[in-house]
Order: C-alpha cells, then sequence, then structure tokens
C-alpha cells in the first residue's frame, strides 16, 4: 500500500510539474498575454529634460487585456466633471493586437463609425511590467503597465 501511494505521489508530482512548465512556456512564449493596468507615463525629450505624468485614480481603474485569439478588451475610465471616475462608453468595434517578433507588436482597432487605425510599437516586459517605448522628432515616450 505504501508503495502504491508513494508511485501515486510521484507520478501526481511529475503530472503537476509538466502543467506548470507548459503554463510557463505558454506564458513565456507570448508575454503580453493577461490583463495590464494603466501606470506612469515617462517623457524623455531631446533636450534631457523629463517629464513624468503619474497614472490617475481613473487610469489605475482601467486596464487592457490581451487575449489569445488576439482580441484587445479595454477598460477605461475616465473623470467625470465631479472628479469621479466612470465607465468611458465605448467606441471600439474591434481591437486586435499581432507579435512581428523581436517585441514588435502591432495594434489595430475599428471604430463604431467605420475609422480604421494600425499602430507599431515596440514593447518590453521585465516581469510584471510592460512598457511601450515610442521615439519621435523630439522626444522618446515609455508608457508602463502592470500586470494585473
Amino acid at each position: 500500500m505504501k508503495k502504491l501511494s508513494l508511485l501515486l505521489l510521484i507520478a501526481l508530482t511529475i503530472s503537476c510539474s509538466k502543467d506548470e512548465n507548459n503554463e510557463r512556456t505558454q506564458s513565456n512564449s507570448e508575454p503580453i498575454l493577461g490583463s495590464w493596468q494603466f501606470g506612469d507615463v515617462v517623457d524623455t525629450f531631446n533636450d534631457g529634460t523629463v517629464d513624468v505624468i503619474s497614472a490617475t485614480e481613473c487610469d489605475l481603474m482601467s486596464s487592457y487585456t490581451f487575449e489569445a485569439d488576439n482580441d484587445i478588451v479595454l477598460v477605461s475610465y475616465v473623470e467625470d466633471i465631479n472628479d469621479n471616475c466612470e465607465l468611458e462608453s465605448g467606441n471600439i468595434e474591434s481591437f486586435k493586437w499581432s507579435n512581428n517578433g523581436n517585441g514588435n507588436y502591432v495594434f489595430s482597432s475599428r471604430e463604431i463609425d467605420g475609422t480604421e487605425s494600425v499602430k507599431s510599437q515596440k514593447i518590453t516586459f521585465d516581469n510584471n511590467v510592460m512598457v511601450i517605448t515610442e521615439v519621435t522628432s523630439n522626444k522618446t515616450r515609455k508608457e508602463y503597465y502592470n500586470r494585473i
């Protein structure tokens, strides 16, 4: 009986280890998957000055969820006239993402009125922080998001 219990325990341990490794492999293969809370934005200008835009209470309630089927679910809260956070009414009909490799992601959206946009972004991941970097002619902007 002890041998049977020991064999069962070993089999369960190996089985669970394989599941955990598989989950880690899936999340490591596509680190964007999951939900991300809005965070601070840091602008570094060409002259060296830095402007930090801290996340507001409403930003901290907002999130992006990147799903395995390439859909993006956006939950956005905005400040109303009484300085309270209210859920922003959605005007996006479709919101998608794709990974082009080497940290280059493409986001495409179609609004209810038919307006479409496509934007390529450079994204890095550091543990549970996602950083979207955009370089323009006068500054580098880094948007920080925390995994939730």
